[in-house]
């Protein structure tokens, strides 16, 4: 049992580790959303009517 604050600490580390590299997946996740929705703004219907009258 001596070993316990050190198994509490990588733990904690471990979860530190997973949350910003989650942040990191959802910040880029959400600019590709972004380019998604631009890209499908820029192909609508409405635009490409516009575009050729």
């Amino acid at each position: 049992m001596e070993n316990e604050p050190r198994i509490v600490e990588l733990r904690n580390q471990c979860r530190i580790i997973r949350t910003t590299e989650l942040a990191a997946a959802e910040e880029r996740l959400n600019e590709l959303e972004k380019q998604k929705e631009e890209t499908l703004k820029f192909y609508s219907p409405v635009m490409l009517l516009q575009k050729v009258l």
